[in-house]
């Protein structure tokens, strides 16, 4: 896979409820979901506390986490805008 970005929610090791949550709100792929808060998450129907843990320790193993409210990052590698942090080791 060129872009772990486009991986699809269905390919992380999460809940099924987990992920047919982010499926319903139009979240499909990791972009989308990274573009979100843990704030708007917790809005969506059905998305609660032990969603958003799991979502995160799936996301962690990529190196990536949620959008913080009101932040966004410059990617390290081309430079571009992104609503994602990088935790780089």
């Amino acid at each position: 896979m060129n872009n772990i970005l486009d991986m699809s929610v269905k390919e992380l090791s999460i809940y099924v409820r987990t992920a047919n949550c982010l499926i319903d709100a139009d979240c499909k792929t990791l972009r989308d979901v990274v573009k979100h808060s843990e704030k708007e998450l917790l809005k969506l129907r059905k998305f609660g506390k032990l969603s958003l843990v799991d979502l995160k320790e799936a996301l962690a193993a990529f190196n990536l986490t949620l959008r913080e409210d009101g932040r966004t990052y410059l990617c390290p590698h081309c430079g571009h805008t992104l609503l994602i942090s990088v935790n780089l080791i």
